[in-house]
């Protein structure tokens, strides 16, 4: 991180973080906000983007399916079942494997100055350059996975279910819904 940066981006992954640092690059990396030390964050706007955890999990599953960017992604992604349900279905033997799978409130363990959402994106990273005085741009969407509409993964209730169980903390904290 730059230290002369007013701010400190929290890059919680799947939620459009990579285009927030092509713009903003002072960020914690795929860190816990507790694990950053207080000298970084002390007198810093600091901020985060959430995102509805149904739609992250199918782009985190189309990401990691897609080869991901590393190697352990990779692996990780040959590893994981062809189909939707069945890595739901199996989700508890991938959550810890992957920073793309852990919950958001992993990352976001203190609190924030300002939480923008995914589905908001353009709108809220505008009021975040407000806060710290950095000229609004247009945002470009860098890293996009594609999957059409996320709601159609979703075909079976006891999918829905599965997910909520694991991102309970997610939906309730930022309140989402399915």
């Amino acid at each position: 991180m730059e230290p002369e940066k007013p701010y400190c981006f929290v890059h919680v992954p799947k939620t459009g973080g990579t285009s927030v640092r092509m713009h903003l690059p002072n960020s914690t990396g795929h860190k816990r906000l507790s694990r950053v030390a207080e000298s970084k964050l002390k007198g810093r706007f600091t901020f985060a983007f959430v995102r509805n955890p149904f739609e992250r999990l199918v782009s985190a599953y189309e990401y990691l399916k897609g080869g991901g960017r590393t190697l352990g992604e990779k692996r990780l992604g040959n590893e994981i079942p062809d189909t939707f349900p069945k890595f739901v279905f199996n989700l508890k033997q991938y959550i810890d494997r992957s920073v793309h799978l852990k919950p958001m409130c992993y990352y976001l363990d203190k609190e924030v100055d300002f939480i923008g959402r995914y589905e908001n994106i353009q709108n809220d990273f505008n009021h975040v350059c407000e806060a710290i005085n950095y000229p609004i741009t247009t945002m470009v969407h860098i890293n996009e996975t594609d999957y059409g509409d996320w709601r159609e993964y979703y075909s079976m209730t006891q999918l829905v279910k599965i997910v909520e169980s694991y991102y309970k903390d997610d939906l309730d904290r930022f309140e989402y819904k399915f």
